[in-house]
């Protein structure tokens, strides 16, 4: 018998979850510093199915994308691009964008470094380690607890090269084989090599004793960019990041980016092309450029902690712009003079090279201080080096035409032969444009009479 409160009871239940094609496997630790990385997703969720990372990737996958892949270059895309996937490429976008719409997630793009797309390289220079790394320690803790080993994002970051659980350096080789790991391993056992199939932990580790402040903050930093980046992905753009180069450059130093270049020790134009919107700042020189500013990279773009912005001067961190070498107001004086005085003259034998060697400095530290007076003193030897090679093209003229001349004297033959040795006592060189015109010239002079 019909029945209706039965229907009453069928409208009670829950609706069904939204399906998906792949299974939907959530990230290791998303809200956490050792968040997991998108390619140890991808190879996890190939192992939930059964399959090697490669065939999800090839039969599933680059459907739904508008990567461009053929069996002929699959070496390459392996070895080389699909690296890019933890980092803010075209293949990071499309990879994330296509395992979020196969596995019914939403936030695939924190597993790589999307969240910083619009202030950092895009060409990702510096950004990612060219093949995996690991901490041993990691895997070893990981295996001995009951988790699922995995590679962290943090681990694929090119500045960290250890360990801050437990201060260690990373490694990048199978200690068996010795053969460095793929980001698509061929079977989905992360930490097991891919080419030998053994545990990639080893008890060979490198412990570190003191870690340097500036690797210390990179580590740091780079961990807040991957836990906090996604919170203020709306402030993480270039036009907060000219903004924020703008106001420190007006309240600390005169408004003049040229000024917090030298000061900073940055290569003249650097902040300035950044500050212009047509260049983005890699991942190193961000890192560099916001230590020397004493904030983390997040606090200089989103200005959360301006007021307690100060410079380090001492760099010690940075190789070539640290290590400038400053002028005091006695040796500026004696190099102005010096250069002062070339241009006076009107000539300049000497380049700047060698006027640079004569005085003790380096040619990229005059270029640097005396801009204006480098590039006239190279003007003035450029014009000296026209007249000299003028010169002593007039002179293998006149030797070629002496010779003529004196063979000509004696009725004698002038044969290429003996034009070529007359020549060679001279250290004329016959084949010169200049020496062959004059010979053609004199020949016709010699037929004409």
């Amino acid at each position: 018998m019909f029945q209706p409160e039965i229907l009453s009871l069928l409208d009670e239940y829950p609706p069904l979850p939204t399906r998906s094609r792949l299974m939907p496997m959530k990230p290791m630790n998303d809200t956490l510093p050792i968040q997991e990385s998108l390619s140890s997703y991808f190879v996890r969720l190939a192992r939930k199915h059964s399959c090697s990372p490669m065939t999800l990737l090839r039969n599933e996958v680059l459907a739904w994308t508008k990567i461009k892949y053929s069996r002929e270059a699959s070496s390459r895309f392996t070895s080389n691009y699909i690296r890019t996937m933890n980092g803010v490429s075209f293949y990071a976008k499309e990879l994330a964008e296509a395992l979020n719409n196969l596995t019914g997630q939403s936030e695939l793009d924190r597993c790589s470094f999307l969240p910083l797309t619009e202030v950092l390289d895009p060409r990702g220079n510096g950004l990612l380690h060219h093949r995996p790394h690991w901490c041993s320690e990691c895997f070893r803790d990981w295996r001995a607890s009951g988790n699922e080993p995995y590679f962290p994002l943090i681990w694929m970051a090119a500045p960290v090269k250890f360990c801050k659980t437990h201060q260690c350096t990373l490694s990048d080789m199978c200690p068996h084989c010795g053969q460095a790991q793929p980001f698509l391993p061929k079977h989905s056992y992360l930490d097991h090599c891919s080419h030998c199939g053994k545990w990639l932990s080893t008890s060979t580790i490198t412990y570190l004793k003191n870690i340097d402040d500036f690797s210390l903050y990179q580590y740091d930093s780079i961990e807040e960019m991957i836990v906090n980046g996604w919170r203020c992905s709306s402030l993480l753009n270039s036009s907060s990041f000219i903004n924020s180069i703008k106001v420190v450059a007006g309240e600390l130093y005169n408004g003049s980016i040229y000024e917090m270049e030298r000061e900073l020790g940055f290569p003249k134009g650097t902040i300035a092309n950044w500050s212009k919107s047509n260049v983005s700042p890699s991942l190193p020189n961000l890192l560099s450029f916001s230590y020397s500013l004493g904030v983390s990279p997040l606090e200089f773009i989103t200005l959360l902690d301006n007021q307690h912005i100060h410079p380090n001067i001492v760099m010690d961190h940075r190789k070539q712009a640290s290590k400038r070498k400053g002028l005091s107001v006695d040796e500026f004086s004696l190099v102005k003079s010096v250069l002062d005085s070339v241009i006076s003259s009107g000539i300049s034998e000497k380049s700047v090279q060698s006027i640079a060697r004569d005085l003790g400095h380096t040619v990229t530290l005059l270029r640097y201080w005396f801009k204006e007076e480098c590039q006239a003193i190279s003007r003035l030897y450029k014009e000296y080096k026209n007249s000299c090679r003028v010169k002593n093209e007039q002179k293998d003229i006149d030797v070629v035409k002496d010779i003529f001349k004196r063979l000509t004297d004696k009725k004698s033959k002038i044969t290429n032969r003996i034009l070529q040795n007359e020549l060679s006592f001279h250290g004329v060189i016959l084949s010169r444009p200049h020496v062959l015109a004059a010979v053609e010239e004199e020949r016709k002079k010699r037929l004409l009479l």
